[in-house]
């Protein structure tokens, strides 16, 4: 076993008619030391997205924090997150996704980015206008 994590969600109702999804999500983790230097770790992401015909896009940024293990130091690390897609059929969806990150450690620079791009078969139906299912939460 490497450890366990719970991700609670959740999100405002369809019924209220925003004209984009909000939806608020945590996630608390442990895993052995021998998996990862921060044995727990905590995680609060604020998603805000939007399904437009064909189109969707997501800004979720997370503020993530390490309860025991060296990174307990470095405090709360911001890293902001946005992707955009489009599904060419049911199956076939094309994504790009960037993901930053704020931490600081004696390997790592002070901010950082990286990004990605791929054009793989979805594992998903179509989302609904507001549905704040992002593949980055």
């Amino acid at each position: 076993m490497v450890g366990d994590h719970i991700r609670p969600r959740v999100r405002a109702p369809l019924s209220w008619h925003w004209p984009v999804g909000v939806s608020l999500s945590t996630e608390v983790g442990y895993q052995r030391a021998r998996y990862a230097e921060d044995t727990w770790n905590w995680e609060i992401r604020p998603i805000v997205d939007k399904t437009s015909g064909r189109w969707y896009w997501a800004i979720n940024p997370a503020l993530e924090r390490a309860w025991h293990g060296p990174g307990v130091a470095l405090g709360i690390d911001f890293a902001p997150n946005v992707k955009v897609s489009y599904d060419f059929t049911k199956k076939i969806t094309a994504a790009s996704s960037t993901t930053a990150t704020t931490a600081t450690s004696a390997t790592s620079p002070a901010f950082a980015i990286s990004s990605s791009s791929s054009s793989l078969p979805s594992t998903s139906t179509s989302r609904p206008p507001g549905s704040s299912t992002s593949a980055l939460a």
